[in-house]
């Protein structure tokens, strides 16, 4: 029996820097049966022309180029639909300037034979040079604490048709996407931690995690609170209303400057 397919979805916005270095520890993945999806979100510069040069012709490698930039939310949403059509039973997301170790997917896989685990996630090491790279624990999963905190990283994996059910991630939130989709991925089901690094994090002050717009960071915050307070039943859909109003008023004003 063939080993399920897992798709590596990995949004990529101007890193050309970053980006050979990614795909090779993509490429050199102990687990076999993976396919890496490249979504472009509409890189400034050479990034496609690296991914096209280096990769067209891979087969375990596809690519989309977007005509319009809109940001890695929805740049991961068009990976997961991809994924789905290419039979992709599991995604793992991944960033285009950060390096995945051998083990990666290998070591997430085993654990999605129990039913009720809808996230694997794992520590990692950070820093600006791998060889300086300092170990970063992860919490072990507690619903509880999720609620508090988005401990879980971003690069993770899920379930494709868990991924589809909850309509992936919002698109509205440019700060904390990935902990509102482990909320509500989440809700009924766990997450299992991996007690090792599975990835290196790169410090890059380039990247959108390393220029924080405070602002627009402390509206999406709101917004994911209030969804979790609606779910818990303890606010209104005004309230969840009101903080959408808040980040749409914000990019207008964004946008008029």
């Amino acid at each position: 029996m063939d080993s399920p397919r897992v798709g590596i979805v990995v949004p990529i916005y101007n890193n050309e820097k970053y980006l050979m270095e990614c795909m090779e520890s993509l490429l050199k993945q102990d687990y076999e049966n993976i396919h890496i999806i490249c979504v472009n979100d509409c890189s400034t510069d050479a990034s496609w022309d690296i991914l096209q040069r280096n990769y067209a012709g891979r087969e375990e490698v596809s690519g989309i180029c977007l005509e319009q930039n809109c940001g890695a939310s929805h740049a991961r949403n068009v990976g997961i639909d991809l994924a789905s059509q290419l039979k992709c039973e599991f995604v793992h997301f991944f960033d285009s300037d950060d390096i995945a170790f051998s083990n990666m997917v290998s070591n997430k896989i085993k654990f999605f034979e129990d039913e009720d685990v809808a996230v694997v996630y794992s520590d990692y090491t950070e820093g600006e040079k791998l060889s300086d790279a300092k170990y970063n624990f992860r919490p072990i999963f507690s619903r509880k604490e999720l609620l508090k905190d988005g401990y879980i990283t971003c690069i993770s994996m899920a379930r494709t048709k868990d991924l589809l059910k909850v309509k992936g991630f919002d698109i509205n939130l440019r700060y904390a996407e990935d902990w509102d989709l482990w909320v509500r991925l989440l809700w009924s089901k766990i997450a299992i931690k991996v007690n090792e690094a599975h990835f290196w994090y790169r410090t890059n002050p380039e990247s959108t995690t390393g220029s924080i717009n405070r602002e627009e960071y402390s509206i999406d915050i709101g917004i994911l609170k209030s969804k979790i307070m609606y779910k818990l039943d303890k606010a209104d859909i005004d309230t969840v209303t009101a903080a959408y109003d808040a980040k749409k008023q914000y990019i207008e004003r964004a946008n008029n400057e």
